[in-house]
């Protein structure tokens, strides 16, 4: 958003645009990284292996006994150092930071073992029988810790030793850390039958033990069953040559959810205000004496229990000529119960953060379509296929615990998905010829122009904006998605693309809400990204005028952010060739195969990127659009959002798989 170097091609030290967002952040540019400095350090080590093993015997005729083992480690080490003589640094830096170093150091570790015992048996060449038994633990722990201070003796003394250091500056000292540890235990049991290889079945029976749910509610028991019927392998289909696979499945069974962060139905404390990078320590005034304590960051939940899911599925696969056409489709209905979900708590509860709880039902169903197709088979050895695959998921929360049918703060509305965004109505901006009606609102021309629906006793429109006038606008759910491949081969070269479309929903862009990204803050204080704002000389309804306030309704700035979620992109592209026998021969290798790709290739149709410039996929989480902390869905961390995360990159391939 700003130049990184000045005028005589020195690097800027502090490229955010002005004084205020320096001492917001302290941040510095890190072009410093580049330089021959070598006293300016932010250093990034991991180590990470991962291990499998295995060993099986067969104890009996068809009885296999078989053991996996996978164990996985990885450390990380992060060391920072910032020196108080940096080119260009501001003095005010110098004197009250001096130099400053930190460091973090953490260790994850886990494993998993499997025991499996396996029988299987053919009776009379028609029945088959096959069932599986396993029993299976899983254990996770991870830890780390984080130091920094200022004012070290030297400068080359670095972040070696952090006791050679004065600090003059408390809020620049910082401890820190924490660990997690969690483990899961399985038992399950599956039996699969096929007669004539015909006629399927399966059913299945599972029993799980998770340490990250409450003590009482920490097992979950659950079965599934499943029939399949190969049609094709029916006499009657013997008419039909050019039929060469259809199945029908039918599926019934559950699945369950236990994929929350540890430690989630403690009551949990800390003793830190959040203050100066957690240095502040919480405080207590008892008359005349201050003393030290802690506060509660975490309410307890002994309640605290599994979420799982009801699922109907029924699929068809299918074959023609040959195979050169082939697919599937499927369609489901499933029934969540008992939602993990992360519930804002009020600002009188004294407790920061969300509540995890289970909080009720929701339901999904849609279908999927695949399709593959060989096109162009010559005898000159050009090939030409293609697979497509379209999906549809819908979405809607049932019910809530209790007799409640809204929690607006959680975003949680029955009848609506569960990413529904609720809010003002933007209608546009007030024009010069609306200003007496805009005065009405206590609006002038230039500002928000929001839809008022509701307030008064008979429910119609009462001449202000309020609360009331808040609601589910629309959500994020995709219509349809689906994405394409196309596939060419010719004498060793192969070619192929992926375009992935995602038509109808609602895109959130943080980038767009002023409240929540400095970038759309039109005071003239800083850059900003390029919008379309409203003047007298150009009456747009995209922005309003260039002031600080936006509208007369202060939490308005998140109507400025929804916009159509449709976009076609280009995947990817790759190209790749393999050498025939000779050159194998040669080589004296058994394959190699030279390839170049290069992914997010272009952004063939979007009306957000055509009015914004922004590549319209998702780059985090979080802030729903209301104007209120983003809700915290178990294993989801919130809905998707276009924000000021890394965006999307352009990667560029080149490799070689080789195989002696």
């Amino acid at each position: 958003m700003v130049s990184p170097y000045d005028s005589l091609g020195n690097i800027v030290p502090t490229p955010w645009g002005n004084i205020d967002d320096i001492n917001a952040s302290g941040r510095y540019s890190p072009l410093y990284l580049k330089t021959n400095n070598p006293e300016w350090v932010d250093r990034v080590r991991r180590l990470r292996t991962f291990n499998s093993v295995y060993a099986e015997v067969e104890i009996l005729t068809g009885l296999k006994y078989r053991a996996n083992l996978g164990l996985s480690f990885a450390q990380q080490h992060n060391a920072q150092f910032q020196p108080e003589d940096l080119p260009g640094k501001p003095s005010f830096f110098r004197a009250v930071q001096g130099n400053i170093a930190s460091v973090q150091n953490g260790e994850t570790w886990g494993y998993t073992l499997e025991n499996l015992l396996t029988y299987d048996k053919l009776i009379k060449d028609k029945h088959k029988i096959n069932f599986t038994g396993l029993y299976s633990i899983q254990e996770n722990q991870s830890f780390d810790n984080f130091v920094q201070k200022d004012s070290i003796a030297d400068n080359f003394v670095q972040f070696y030793n952090l006791a050679l250091s004065t600090p003059i500056n408390s809020n620049n000292t910082a401890l820190g850390g924490g660990e997690n540890r969690w483990a899961l235990i399985s038992y399950m049991g599956r039996l699969n039958y096929a007669f004539n290889n015909k006629y399927l079945v399966t059913l299945t029976y599972r029993r799980d033990g998770s340490s990250r749910l409450a003590a009482g509610n920490q097992w979950f028991n659950y079965w599934a069953g499943s029939v399949g019927w190969n049609i094709i392998d029916e006499r009657f289909m013997e008419r039909f040559r050019n039929i060469n696979n259809l199945k029908l499945r039918l599926s019934y069974g559950t699945t369950s959810n236990q994929a929350i962060n540890p430690y989630q139905s403690l009551g949990l404390v800390n003793n830190s205000n959040g203050i100066g990078g957690n240095a502040g320590i919480t405080r207590y005034n008892f008359g005349p004496t201050i003393v030290s304590g802690y506060n509660i960051i975490n309410l307890p939940n002994p309640n605290l229990s599994w979420e799982f899911t009801n699922v109907f599925n029924v699929g068809v696969d299918y074959g023609f000529f040959n195979n050169r056409i082939s697919g599937s489709i499927e369609a489901y209905w499933s029934k969540t119960n008992d939602i993990l979900y992360g519930i804002n708590l009020p600002v009188t509860s004294g407790v920061a953060g969300s509540y995890l709880t289970n909080i009720g039902q929701m339901e999904n169903n849609g279908f999927e379509f695949s399709l593959s197709s060989l096109n162009v088979k010559s005898k000159s050895g050009f090939t030409f296929s293609t697979d497509l695959n379209l999906f549809v998921n819908n979405n809607k929360l049932l019910r809530l615990n209790g007799s409640i049918t809204e929690q607006p703060g959680s975003q949680l509305f029955v009848g609506h998905s569960m990413t529904a965004i609720w809010d003002y109505n933007k209608l546009g901006i007030w024009q010069s010829n609306e200003a007496t009606e805009a005065a009405r609102f206590g609006a002038q021309p230039g500002q928000l122009k929001l839809l008022d629906r509701a307030g008064a006793a008979d429910g119609k429109p009462d001449g202000r904006i309020t609360i009331a006038d808040k609601y589910v606008l629309g959500d994020q759910d995709a219509d349809l998605q689906g994405g394409l491949t196309l596939r060419f081969g010719y004498k060793g070269f192969d070619l192929s693309s992926v375009i992935f479309a995602r038509f109808g929903g609602t895109l959130i862009s943080q980038l767009h809400q002023p409240n929540g990204a400095f970038l759309t803050i039109l005071d003239g204080r800083r850059n900003s990204i390029k919008v379309d704002y409203w003047t007298p000389t150009n009456p747009t309804n995209w922005f309003p005028m260039p002031q600080t306030q936006i509208s007369n309704v202060s939490d308005a700035w998140s109507t400025l952010g929804y916009y159509d979620a449709s976009f076609v992109k280009m995947r990817s592209i790759n190209l790749g060739y393999s050498f025939g026998k000779q050159a194998l021969k040669r080589l004296g290798a058994q394959s190699v195969r030279l390839y170049f790709s290069v992914d997010n290739v272009a952004i063939l149709h979007s009306p957000f990127y055509r009015q914004t410039g922004v590549d319209p996929e998702g780059t985090g989480t979080g802030n729903q659009g209301v104007g209120n902390p983003g809700n915290i869905r178990a294993g989801n961390n919130g809905t998707i959002t276009l924000g000021l995360a890394t965006p999307p990159r352009r990667t560029f391939t080149m490799g070689a798989n080789i195989s002696l």
